[in-house]
């Protein structure tokens, strides 16, 4: 298997470097690719995401972290961090209903945009690499002027 993966080639209209921004109805489609290429694929609730403290809980969830996760900024850096010790080479996170998050806590949004932005670039520098690709699905106001 070829190591990294052009997400960029294979996904019509896809911006970014490794978080990008999408609508929801795509999801399926990028699921497919991601699947294809041998993605880890976890799945963020956004519904659920409705201030920092809420996102730390949900990633623990998605990324089935154990109880003593720090449930701070700094824990998230460092379990994002540590996937590179982990099997799969290539991980996925799809933040389903992003939009309805930013409407709550933009913050915490840009945020999470942050360290996913820090890991990615962090674990594509490892040796043997992690690639990190974060995809935020969404809607509505104010979150579909990201979409442009």
């Amino acid at each position: 298997m070829q190591h990294w993966f052009a997400m960029n080639a294979a996904v019509a209209g896809l911006r970014g470097a490794a978080v990008h921004v999408l609508a929801s109805k795509r999801e399926q489609e990028i699921r497919g690719v991601l699947e294809d290429a041998g993605f880890g694929v976890h799945v963020l609730e956004g519904a659920l995401v409705l201030s920092d403290q809420s996102f730390f809980k949900e990633v623990a969830r998605a990324l089935g972290l154990a109880p003593h996760f720090g449930h701070n900024w700094d824990a998230v850096q460092d379990v994002l961090g540590d996937l590179a010790e982990g099997a799969e080479r290539r991980i996925a996170l799809l933040w389903r209903e992003a939009d309805r998050s930013f409407a709550a806590d933009p913050q915490t949004v840009v945020d999470a945009f942050v360290a996913f932005s820090r890991a990615a670039e962090d674990l594509a520098g490892e040796a043997p690499p992690t690639q990190l690709e974060v995809f935020l699905l969404g809607e509505g106001p104010g979150f579909g002027r990201l979409l442009r």
